[in-house]
């Protein structure tokens, strides 16, 4: 199985990399493991994610891992590379060796701004981060070549900036094969490797010293192997492509082929398709190819479990090598190498995972199987006890007699005062003669006041005589060969321990005193086991649990996330999308590049609220009143009204009646907007939102979905035409059709918004400060054209007394604000003379009374009072502008860059791609998922909480004081509880980031409510 990239690998994967990546920033970098890194990067719409494993490979991936905790290495990385420009992305000639250029300075090319990552491929592999001087700042790991070359911090890295293939370009400085280079390259080989029967033969003399030892002949080196080492840029794999290509055996002997001409020239001729392959992985895209094998996993010849395959990859190449296509292997294709690769490595790491899980889940079931055994039998030695307990008294009571003799026996020797070993010397000597002497075990247990003695088992004791009858043979056979031990039973006899201070019975007593001990101490040994049992299981569960929390190398299917979802969004309980801007920059993005004809435009008279656009599917219809008044409580909500709990009405107005110019043409600041039409209020909403959980959907789910609203939006239209024929209005000829269309639609003449036609209404400005007192707006009433001419002319006027008034000199000021004046007039008119001296042989003087004094307009304030501009400023201002910016325009240059930069300004129709990525997040997205819908991620929102009535996984979000991010946390717990543990809606919501979780909520504090009951359980605050 191939493992590491070769030197055509790091091309292709080179070639592609400077197609997509060159030109994004390094947005972070990561550790995965210990030898493991991601790189981030992005722009403005792209966002790219590059594992490189040291040693191995280095790709873009699609899927998601997660993060190792922070290396040092990684922190010296991130100080000196994050946020910097990729510049280019180049292998080091025909080396495994891969170079990230991050430029900066003059042209991205200054040394003191300029870093390079270096990625090495061969051997142990290695990671090193240079400066703009090669000097090493970090790296993976130091090598020691030999004394006086070392790798380490500090030291110079052997980087020869010419050696860079950067482009096609530099792959085509490469030589290719020709006859004359083939000749000079089999020639060294041959001479390399020569026979060993003919160089190196040793001397007579040597022969008879060495007779007696036999002489070890070398093996010749294949052909295959003696290629790749003179032909590095090539590839093991492509080598052998050749070979077989050429008909020619990979094992063939390097020595032998010079003598053959017409191998020769096939092997030219394969070799000059190589050269075609290794200039078609230069031009990116560059189609990739997995290889891979079927292998069963299961017996075949078991017929009772059937076979199962699974398919392994076994090598991925950039192109289809002869030798895998003859081998049978299967082949799939890529469109480009860098999915091929993510996709070979990323299925290695998932069945190395799996093989890990599957492994640790065996081995908590043995742990669990072996805490089983071990109560089981310490369950079955109690019953046993009791058994053995229960045939020993009834063979007591079988044999009162012989055990009352037997006492008996032993007492009336110990009352003699015999010694105990004399005692068992004579009960031995007796054993033949005596019966009761035969039924003692020995040795005696006088210590403890008991003997041992053998009675019949009463489970093979029959009522015949015969039966019960005991020879001294039987008795002695059974002694001399231990075949009866102490509690153990026999076939027919059974060892009892008699108390000698008690009788028969009481002896029986007390064996049945020790079976019913035996019987309790069982029963609490079950209990016991019973809660040992799932304690254990509890630990191994907490153990494997936190086994796989620790392993950090977790795969998972990357989301690619929505356009919309930069800014604050939801989908209404009519299917409608509702965005809202996070800051004034996203206020402006909004209006200008995601507004559309139809689309509503809602805001709230409150500092801090966000502009709020509904985007209409048609323009010709309404929006519903529900989604107007979803879309005003996301406005509050993200306002100063969350924090105060005020309930106030948004208003709403058409996105034609919303402008950026202000009254007096000029350009609004950034995230302020002028509405030029009369605000429709909404009813006061009391603020409460939601937190759910939207399911996304796979492609044929999406589809049936998609299937579903078409024809309810058919079934729509054919009631609203029904409708309008019941009312009297015929809709069967065009010029009707036309009328009921007017009826609906907005008038798009009346609603210019180059020339409005609102003369003498109010034009309110709306910018993200509301004003400084609360909800108050600023408006200003828009005059007419011939109050304009009169306000400039009264303003030149005034102009022109101030200056006559004003002192002649610096000396006479004494207004510091008049003194400012003098000096710029003074600074202007030098300007302007020299100005005039340029340009009078082009462009002619104009009078006096020609020359307009500029308009002096006021600056809006946050209080909504305009404050006047001095004159005099105003003019010296105008005229500087005039002199640098407008030098050699014309009157009609100076209105059409006017022009130009007002109409850059304006809003701009949304493309059509975004409104089809549109139907398909409103398609793809549920709260309440079917049961034949398959559900493939998980995407939280944060809406008005009467939007979420068909949600399974939501909470209301009230005013409050607590964090947002716990207060997330909380609910995706919550939500986790609610779910099986082993369902794939559970994994998904465990497999939320924290970024992904807190970025929809609009708001800075708030208050959980989780449950819909009495007993609801409130965030901590």
């Amino acid at each position: 199985m191939k493992q590491r990239f070769s030197a055509l690998d790091i091309a292709a994967i080179a070639a592609e990399l400077r197609e997509q990546v060159v030109g994004c920033r390094l947005n972070n970098f990561y550790d995965l493991n210990a030898r493991t890194f991601l790189l981030k990067f992005g722009k403005q719409d792209a966002k790219y994610s590059i594992v490189i494993e040291s040693g191995f490979r280095a790709h873009l991936t699609k899927f998601d891992r997660e993060n190792a905790p922070l290396s040092g290495f990684v922190t010296k990385l991130r100080k000196h590379i994050k946020s910097r420009r990729l510049t280019g992305v180049s292998q080091l000639g025909t080396d495994r060796v891969l170079v990230f250029t991050f430029g900066g300075g003059a042209n991205d090319q200054d040394p003191d701004w300029t870093y390079y990552l270096v990625c090495e491929f061969f051997a142990a592999g290695n990671v090193l981060l240079l400066d703009g001087h090669y000097k090493i700042l970090s790296l993976l790991r130091v090598v020691t070549f030999d004394k006086d070359q070392v790798y380490a911090v500090g030291q110079k890295y052997n980087l020869d900036k010419n050696n860079l293939v950067n482009d096609n370009k530099s792959q085509s400085t490469i030589p290719h094969m020709t006859a004359e280079r083939l000749n000079i390259l089999l020639d060294e080989i041959s001479t390399a490797y020569a026979s060993p029967t003919s160089i190196n033969e040793p001397l007579p003399d040597q022969q008879l010293s060495s007779s007696t030892k036999p002489i070890k002949v070398p093996k010749p080196v294949s052909l295959r192997k003696a290629l790749t080492i003179r032909l590095g840029e090539y590839g093991n794999a492509l080598i052998e492509h050749c070979l077989r290509r050429s008909k020619l055996d990979p094992l063939f002997p390097a020595c032998q082929l010079c003598a053959d001409e017409t191998k020769k020239n096939d092997l030219l001729a394969a070799f000059q398709e190589a050269d075609s392959i290794l200039a078609a992985v230069n031009k990116p895209p560059v189609k990739g190819y997995i290889f891979s094998l079927e292998q069963a996993l299961t017996n075949a010849a078991d017929p009772q479990h059937p076979e199962e395959c699974t398919t392994l990859y076994e090598d991925f190449h950039p192109f289809q090598p002869l030798q895998l296509v003859q081998a049978n292997r299967k082949c799939m294709e890529f469109p480009t190498y860098n999915e091929c690769v993510d996709e070979f490595f990323s299925s290695i790491e998932a069945q190395k995972l799996k093989k890990r899980a599957h492994d640790r889940l065996a081995t908590a079931e043995r742990r669990l199987e072996s805490a089983k055994e071990d109560q089981a039998r310490k369950l079955q030695s109690l019953q046993d006890a009791q058994a053995t307990c229960a045939l020993r008294a009834q063979a007591i009571e079988m044999n009162p007699e012989l055990v009352e003799a037997i006492i008996s026996y032993i007492n009336s020797l110990l009352n003699q005062g015999m010694d105990w070993l004399d005692i068992e010397k004579l009960i031995q000597s007796q054993k033949r003669r005596s019966p009761v002497a035969a039924a003692i075990q020995i040795p005696l247990k006088l210590i403890k006041n008991a003997v041992t003695v053998f009675l019949p088992n009463p489970e093979s004791v029959d009522n015949s005589d015969e039966s019960s009858e005991t020879s001294d043979d039987d008795l002695d056979d059974s002694d001399d060969d231990n075949k009866v031990k102490e509690g153990k039973v026999s076939s027919k006899f059974i060892a009892v321990e008699l108390d000698l201070s008690l009788g028969a019975f009481a002896n029986a007593r007390k064996q049945y005193e020790l079976r019913r001990e035996a019987l309790i101490k069982e029963t609490k040994t079950a209990e016991a086991a019973s809660k040992a049992l799932k304690s254990t299981q509890r630990k191994i569960e907490q153990d494997l649990k936190r086994s796989t929390t620790a392993d950090t190398q977790r795969i998972l299917l990357g989301r690619k996330t929505f356009f919309f979802e930069k800014f604050h969004w939801f989908i209404s309980s009519e299917g409608y999308l509702v965005l809202g801007g996070r800051d004034a920059q996203q206020n402006e993005l909004l209006f200008q590049k995601y507004c559309n004809t139809g689309d509503i435009f809602v805001c709230a008279d409150l500092p801090k609220s966000s502009i709020i656009i509904v985007k209409n599917k048609n323009p010709h219809d309404p929006i519903p009143p529900n989604t107007l008044q979803q879309a005003g409580s996301l406005a509050l909500a993200s306002s100063k009204a969350w924090d105060s709990k005020t309930v106030i009405s948004a208003w709403w107005v058409r996105i034609d009646e919303v402008s950026k110019l202000a009254p007096t043409g000029e350009i609004l600041p950034t995230g302020s907007f002028a509405i030029r039409a009369k605000k429709n209020y909404l009813p006061p909403t009391v603020l409460i939102m939601g937190y759910g959980i939207l399911w996304q959907l796979d492609e044929k789910s999406s589809e049936r979905r998609k299937a579903r609203r078409l024809e309810m939006e058919v079934v729509e239209t054919q009631g609203k035409v029904s409708e309008l024929k019941m009312e009297g209005t015929s809709v069967t000829s065009e010029d009707n059709i036309q009328d009921v269309v007017s009826e609906v639609s907005y008038n798009e003449d009346t609603n210019n918004q180059s020339t409005p036609d609102t003369t003498g209404s109010d034009i309110h400005i709306v910018s993200e400060k509301r004003g400084k007192k609360g909800s108050k707006v600023i408006t200003a009433k828009k005059v007419s054209a011939k109050e304009r001419r009169e306000a400039r002319r009264a303003r030149r006027q005034t102009a022109l007394e101030e200056s006559l008034k004003a002192p002649i000199s610096i000396e006479d000021a004494t207004d510091p604000q008049t003194i400012l004046a003098i000096l710029k007039q003074k600074k202007a008119k030098k300007k302007h003379a020299a100005r005039e001296m340029e340009i009078s042989s082009q462009i002619p003087s104009n009078d006096s009374s020609n020359v307009q004094t500029p308009t002096a307009e006021s600056e809006i304030e946050e209080d909504g009072v305009s404050e006047p501009i001095s004159a005099e400023v105003i003019e010296d201002q105008s005229r500087n502008s005039e002199a640098e910016n407008e030098k050699g325009l014309s009157t009609e240059q100076r209105d059409e860059k006017k022009h130009a930069k007002v109409e850059s300004f304006q809003r701009q129709e949304m493309p059509r791609s975004l409104f089809e990525e549109i139907f398909f997040a409103i398609d793809s997205l549920t709260p309440n998922p079917q049961q034949q819908d398959t559900v493939i991620n998980a995407v939280p929102t944060f809406a008005p909480y009467n939007a979420m009535t068909k949600f399974n996984q939501k909470v209301k979000v009230m005013p409050g004081t607590g964090k947002v991010g716990k207060a997330a946390r909380e609910s995706i717990a919550y939500f986790m509880k609610k779910l099986p543990k082993s369902s794939k809606e559970a994994a998904y919501l465990e497999n939320l980031k924290d970024g992904e979780i807190v970025a929809p909520i609009s708001v800075s504090r708030l208050k959980m409510v989780f449950g819909s009951s009495g007993n609801t359980k409130k965030s901590k605050k």
